[in-house]
Parts: structure tokens; sequence; C-alpha cells
């Protein structure tokens, strides 16, 4: 058949909805209704050849249901001042759901008040909450294994040290950098690399909020971190969460968790184990001879058990008069201040906690507050022939400075001898005198050999 074009306007039939439904016509296959809703909205319907007008659908009637499904899912999940929106599975959330991100204007100090946990706006502001629970984990409760055959079978990594153990979950000066493969052997995508967690051997007892992986892929393309857990009710019993792409060269990777990490021996539910295992998927690619993980962290509101920056966020505990205790030893090129011993112990360490200083040769030359050691090879001796220790009393500062201090230095010999001498800024130091005690409380100081005062 011909075509023909036609200089010519076509109007549809258009009347009103109580119109178009007391005629009730039968529409032909393709013919276009176009109707006057009483909202004053303009519809319309398409023919088929065999129904009446009211038998036919609108043609936005499923999309207007849909919307009014929608709307009502959004109103049931939002409120006044929470936005919400419609998830891919076509469920309606609030935003406070979304895994994206939200402007920190919908960020506000007012909101809805929290019971049994914290947010992690309110864990930002503090260094105890957003400490982490992992901090300083002994290396004991560190198992690194790796697998050459996809997990079939596991080999402890013993090239690995205690030092670099604790370093994979601390925040030390160096990355604990554990590779997938020992050095020299060939990496193919069943090479795996997996950490057993033990909270219980490391006394750990906090909430699992949130785990930070530091890790190399060095190369390497779809590569996979698998989450299991196992119960302090029963250990070995290994229970899969979940299993999530890794990434970045090197970047740090978040991932949600839940529950809680560690417990007393009654908390048969609490979890007692995770294990991590590093993998590169089979649809991925190998192009490096390995990956690598730096660190892992883990980060929740609460913390019971665990190492002082674990707990705490910082290394050292404080008193409420603000006395701090360090949990190991400090040591500084210069302390400032006075420190007066509370107990008969502490005032025995008082110059210990200072460091030994070591071996002198010139006993002259030792000007500084604390403990050093000597023979009889060196320099100054308060006795010849004798090996003991020196411990100088420095009154200001540190070092002898020659203007505003003095120093008194009393030695003590392996000969259970005890002698002492002073020195004042830049003038000579006094001879040595020996003390020796005659009675409970009475104490001769001997000078040359002749007894000349009676302490």
């Amino acid at each position: 058949m011909s075509e023909k074009t036609l200089k010519t306007r076509v109007k549809n039939r258009r009347d009103t909805v109580a119109n178009w439904t007391s005629n009730n016509p039968v529409l032909l296959k393709g013919e276009i209704a176009i109707v006057e809703d009483t909202d004053g909205s303009i519809r319309f319907k398409v023919g088929d050849g065999s129904k009446t007008f009211s038998a036919l659908a609108y043609t936005d009637e499923k999309l207007k249901a849909e919307i009014a499904a929608k709307g009502n899912k959004l109103a049931a999940a939002g409120n006044d001042t929470v936005p919400v929106y419609i998830d891919s599975d076509g469920t309606a959330k609030a935003i406070s759901s979304y895994a994206g991100y939200v402007s920190k204007q919908r960020i506000q100090w007012e909101g809805p008040s929290t019971a049994g946990f914290i947010t992690p706006i309110d864990a930002a502001m503090t260094s105890f909450h957003s400490a982490n629970r992992l901090q300083f984990m002994s290396p004991d409760a560190i198992t690194i294994e790796r697998s050459t055959d996809g997990g079939t079978t596991w080999t402890e990594a013993t090239d690995t040290t205690p030092a670099q153990k604790t370093s994979l979950t601390s925040l030390v000066v160096s990355n604990a950098n554990v590779y997938s493969m020992n050095s020299g052997a060939t990496f193919t995508k069943d090479c795996q690399v997996r950490f057993t967690l033990d909270a219980s051997i490391a006394d750990i007892y906090c909430s699992a909020r949130l785990l930070l992986v530091e890790f190399s892929t060095n190369g390497n393309t779809q590569c996979r971190i698998k989450l299991e857990a196992s119960t302090i009710g029963a250990p070995d019993t290994w229970i899969e969460r979940w299993t999530k792409p890794v990434d970045g060269w090197s970047g740090w990777n978040s991932y949600p968790m839940e529950g809680v990490f560690g417990g007393f021996s009654t908390q048969n539910t609490n979890t007692r184990r995770f294990r991590l295992t590093f993998f590169v998927a089979e649809t991925g690619t190998t192009t490096a001879t390995t990956f690598t993980v730096n660190r892992i962290f883990l980060f929740g509101e609460s913390s019971w058990l665990g190492s002082g920056m674990g707990k705490w966020g910082t290394p050292y505990t404080l008193d409420v008069g603000q006395n701090v205790v360090f949990p190991a030893n400090v040591t500084a090129t210069k302390f400032i201040g006075g420190w007066e011993p509370s107990t008969s112990e502490q005032a025995l360490t008082t110059f210990t906690v200072l460091a030994n200083r070591g071996n002198v040769s010139d006993l002259n030359a030792s000007l500084s507050n604390g403990l050093t050691s000597f023979t009889y090879t060196a320099s100054n001796l308060p006795r010849a022939d004798r090996y003991g220790t020196i411990v100088n009393f420095l009154n200001d500062g540190e070092t002898q400075n020659g203007s505003s201090n003095w120093l008194t230095q009393i030695a003590s010999t392996t000969s259970k001898e005890l002698f002492y001498r002073t020195k004042v800024n830049n003038a000579d130091f006094s001879k040595w005198e020996e003390i020796i005690k005659i009675a409970d409380d009475d104490y001769f100081v001997l000078d040359g050999g002749t007894s000349t005062t009676v302490i």
C-alpha cells in the first residue's frame, strides 16, 4: 500500500470523565481518549478495539499506584527531621541507614537520645570511645597462617615476629607488613593468608562496631576478605559472617561489625575469636608476587578489658589528682620539675626510673641525675681496685650547668664501702669521704682514715 502525506490537523476525542463514563463507547484499537478528570488533571486511555471506556485502565494508573505506595512507605520510614529514600529493593529507609554520604549540614546537636550505645559522632569527640580496642594486643593472641592450596591446608607463618604481630593491631612506628606468601614462593590465586585474633588470650572485652584494615594489593585485582567468628562457648566452631572486597595500594578499608568481642568464661555467646582470611577471587588477576596486610584495627563504644591504649586511647591512666601511671618505662632526654615518692617502694626506684646510664670511665664526667656503674679502671675513684655504683643527686636540671645547681655523688662499692662528695656549679669536686656505720644511729665520716665527724 502506498503512503500518503496529509497536510491536516488531527483532533483527538476529549471530554469530561462524567461524559466518557456516561456514553461508555468502545474505543478503536490505538484510539486515544483524552479525559478531563474531576481534580482538573488531564489523563489518557488507549483503546484496544474491544473494551468499553470504563473497562480500560488509564495509562498513568500503574505509575500513580506506585507513587502512592512509595509515598506511604516514605511517610512510615521518616519523620519531620529525618530524610528518607527508596532503596534498590523497593523498601523505604531513613537516611540514617544510607550506606553513602550525609552532608554535614544535616548533622545537628539535637536529635533522638540513645540508650545502650553511642553514635559514631559521639565516639569521634572522645579518645576514650574512639580508641582501637586491639591496641598492643598480645602476640600470643594472634595466629598468622598461610595456604597455597586455596585454603584446604594451612601452615603457621613462622617468619613473623612477636613485634610484627603486635604492630599488626597497633598504631606504632612501622607497619606489620605481613605478606601473603613467604619470600621466593610462587604466588597464585590459591595463595591465602589468615589472621586469628583471640580475645580470651589477649584479655580483651569490648564492643565490636567497626573493623578497619590497611591493605596493599600490590597490583592484584579482585582481592577479598572473609570474616569468621567463634564464641566463648564453642571456640573451635567457625561461623562465616561475610566476604567483602578489600582494596588499596596501600589503603584503608572499613567494615561494619556487631556483637561483643571477648568477655568472661560464663558469657558463652560472646565472640571469642575473629578469623580474617585474605585471598584473590577467581575473577581477579595476580599481576604481582604477593599482597600485604599492614594493620587490623577494631573500634567500639565500650571496652571493659584490654590495654590502656585500647580502653582509654592514651598510654597512661589518670587519677582524680591528675597523677599519671604508665604501664611501661618512660624515656626522655629531659625531665622538668620534681618528683616525690609516695611509698618506700617508689623511693627505692626513684633513680632507676630515670634509666641506668651504663658504665662511666671517669666519675668526674658523671653529671646527670640517676645511676651509673664503674670499674676499678675508671678515673677519679673513691678508692682504687673497686667496682661499684654511683648515684648522682642534682638539685636543678638534668645535668650540671655550671651556674645554678650543685651535685652530690654517693658511691657504693662491691666491698660494702660507702663514699660521698659534692660539687657546686663550676667549682671542683670535693674530695671523697667515706661513711662508716658504727652503731644503729651513728655514722662516722672518715677523712683520710681519721674519724672526724659523728652523724
